[in-house]
């Protein structure tokens, strides 16, 4: 069987790298020969060339030719046994293609994935709407009255929850054109998409045609996929005129003239009402919950569907902050709130008024290095100052880190210590922030970022505390960030410190930190895996293997530290080398993947990881040659950082890994003070380790 997947791009390199990673990751056990085909509806100059780099056969038009006439061009220029068309704001998780083209293949139709719009896979978004006529109707008439809203958003959610509760594939014409699968006789049956549909209908039109030709089209629940709703639309100026002429043409065309002249009659001038609800922030979501409600449902519409909702199973205040992160990264906005019973009981509404998380940064009247205080002042760090900070350090931390340790840390790759000290009259040390600067790469292109560490305030000083993190915070971004040379940076605070820094910098690019998990049962034995094998010495003799793997396994790492043998030597084993174990898989001559992990305590932690990605058996090896070794060492449980998508992701969860947020409410962070750095787009293509953290 061929698959040949198209993608039709619109100013979305990042989204597309993404996009194209998790496809390659997750079809490397495909029974057949996989293709991609971009569709490059529009790009600027400077992301084409990482385009081009793709594995994918490109097609330019010249000119935004809208869905429907993109898709059609790239099915007749890359014939298939099944194709595929997808968004590139779409991450697919490991089977789903598969899946996908099987059923589609089997029935001689068509097959659409179940979405999901958060990538810990919480939060539900709904099937196609049903598109006849009386729903059509009951949804304009909604704004109008609350008894009507109630009544859609009941027969909305029955034809939700149909689909959001399947186990397996179910018949459904309500797909969606962002991941629609089509095989070769279902095309060739219903014919190509109508090219008069520039921008949305253009699937719901060709799924109709599909349904009056008897064509099977499914809904396989069991292929899954996350959906960064309207990354690419959201970014064409035109839009919104061309959903207007798209619903236009098709009421006229499946409804008659009469009803869409009914329809855009009683939408005229429509106001959109809210139906009565107290309006709260974020924070009080949890308190508000009742005990009865299984779900929660999201809406941006007054009206309250269609919703992107989420089973709330056991753990309430668990959900509601899953919430909470939802509806911070979609963006500003009024957003209606349900709590709903398993019968479809709305035992809540809310309306939850999220602001603008980009708010003017830096632009205060006087220098922000200036303290209103005549006993504190803020410098910089000077030789000797490693003494004293190293002593508050341990002391603020309970640790017992060396003088060395210090050394090792801030004066590695050859970087200035860049510290900021808030001092005394004096010139004790009151407040200390700081980073390291990282050898990280974006796109394969070197960036300076620093890795923001060691930040504390030392408690027994009465007037130290939140005013003094951000005073020493916003002296380091003068300093040293922007035109001063560092473009952005990263970390991992804890939840009060995420806290302040949300609310003093507004932070555009945060996620919690996933931790994946994994057992060690007593006597564990991992099944051997053909093609390679763990080599247990280590890894300071590979040299410039360790390098040549890295630029092999670069690609994979869009944004993140160089892992090469100037990484592993001045992060591991030039610090604590006695404390790290490493493992490493190699192909022929050549190494294909390494770990390092340390163990104590009774478990393992995996500190750091790197793939080439070429084959997932060797990423498996390497997996089971930490655990085994691991086990041997008396660990009874294993656990690392690391983002729940790419691929290395869909590795450990087919082996047998957890995914889950960090325990101790830890956040991922970047900020960005260079606008050739996108913050967002970093965050999420960003790989990290527990290496990363620094907590090693």
């Amino acid at each position: 069987m061929k698959l040949t997947i198209v993608l039709v791009h619109y100013f979305t390199p990042d989204l597309l790298r993404s996009c194209v990673g998790s496809i390659l990751a997750t079809t490397g056990s495909f029974p057949g020969r996989v293709e991609i085909a971009i569709v490059d509806n529009g790009s600027a100059e400077s992301d084409r060339g990482m385009i081009d780099g793709l594995p994918a056969t490109v097609i330019r038009p010249g000119e935004n030719l809208g869905y429907a006439a993109a898709i059609n061009k790239a099915v007749a220029a890359c014939p298939a046994d099944v194709h595929v068309f997808m968004n590139p704001d779409i991450e697919v998780s490991d089977g789903c293609l598969r899946r996908l083209a099987e059923v589609a293949r089997e029935t001689g139709g068509a097959a659409g994935p179940k979405f999901y719009l958060d990538r810990q896979k919480r939060f539900l978004l709904p099937p196609a709407e049903d598109r006849r006529f009386g729903i059509e109707l009951l949804r304009v008439l909604a704004p109008r009255s609350p008894f009507v809203a109630r009544l859609a958003r009941m027969k909305w959610r029955r034809h939700a929850r149909l689909h959001w509760n399947a186990v397996g594939p179910i018949a459904s014409h309500h797909l969606s054109g962002a991941m629609l699968a089509v095989s070769a006789e279902a095309w060739a049956r219903v014919g190509p998409f109508d090219e008069a549909y520039k921008l949305y209908y253009e699937e719901t039109d060709w799924l109709r045609r599909a349904a009056a030709l008897g064509v099977p089209t499914t809904y396989v629940a069991d292929a899954v996929a996350t959906h960064f709703y309207n990354k690419s639309a959201g970014k064409e100026p035109r839009a919104e005129v061309w959903f207007r002429q798209s619903e236009r043409r098709f009421r006229r065309k499946h409804y008659g003239k009469a009803a869409a002249a009914l329809l855009k009659l009683l939408g005229r001038g429509l106001k959109q009402r809210s139906e009565p609800a107290a309006e709260i922030g974020l924070q009080q979501l949890v308190d508000a919950a009742p005990g009865a409600a299984a779900w929660i449902e999201i809406a941006l519409s007054p009206t309250g569907f269609p919703a992107t909702a989420c089973r709330m199973g056991g753990d309430i205040a668990d959900a509601l902050a899953g919430a909470q992160r939802v509806l911070l990264a979609t963006g500003k906005g009024r957003y209606s709130v349900r709590l709903v019973d398993e019968g479809g009981t709305e035992t809540l509404h809310r309306h939850v008024l999220v602001e603008s998380r980009r708010l003017p940064r830096r632009q205060t009247k006087q220098p922000r290095t200036a303290l209103n205080t005549d006993d504190y002042r803020i410098r910089t760090y000077r030789p000797g100052d490693e003494v004293e900070i190293n002593r508050l350090f341990n002391e603020v931390f309970g640790l017992n880190r060396t003088i060395g340790q210090w050394q090792k840390k801030f004066l590695a790759f050859g970087q200035e210590p860049r510290i900021v000290l808030i001092v005394d009259r004096a010139d004790r040390i009151a407040t200390h922030y700081s980073a390291c600067e990282v050898p990280f790469e974006i796109d394969g292109k070197s960036v300076t970022v620093c890795q923001i560490v060691d930040v504390f305030s030392v408690r027994r000083e009465t007037a130290v505390g939140r005013q003094f993190f951000v005073k020493a915070a916003n002296a380091f971004i003068d300093l040293y960030c922007g035109q001063k040379g560092v473009s952005a940076t990263y970390g991992f605070p804890g939840p009060r410190a995420y806290r302040l820094g949300q609310h003093t910098w507004n932070y555009r690019a945060f996620a919690p930190v996933t931790v994946w998990k994994a057992s060690l049962a007593t006597g564990f034995q991992p099944s051997p895996m053909a093609g390679a094998s763990p080599d247990r010495a280590g890894l300071e003799g590979e040299g410039a293997a360790l390098d040549r793997l890295w630029e092999k396994a670069r690609r994979l790492y869009p944004a993140g530290a160089r892992r090469d043998l100037s990484w592993v030597s001045e992060r591991y084993f030039k610090r604590d080398a006695g404390k790290y174990r490493s493992v490493f898989v190699r192909d022929g001559n050549e190494l294909s993947a390494w770990a390092i992990f340390a163990v104590g305590g009774g478990h393992a932690s995996i500190a750091d990881i790197v793939w080439d990605g070429s084959d997932t058996a060797a990423m498996r090896a390497l997996l089971a040659g930490v655990r085994r070794e691991a086990s041997e060492l008396g660990a009874g449980a294993i656990e690392m950082w690391g983002p729940d998508h790419g691929p290395p992701a869909s590795v450990l969860r087919a082996d047998g890994w957890i995914p889950g947020d960090h325990p101790g409410g830890a956040f991922h962070v970047v900020q960005s003070f260079d606008e050739r750095v996108d913050e967002v787009a970093v965050r999420r293509s960003m790989f990290y380790s527990l290496g990363d953290s620094d907590l090693i």
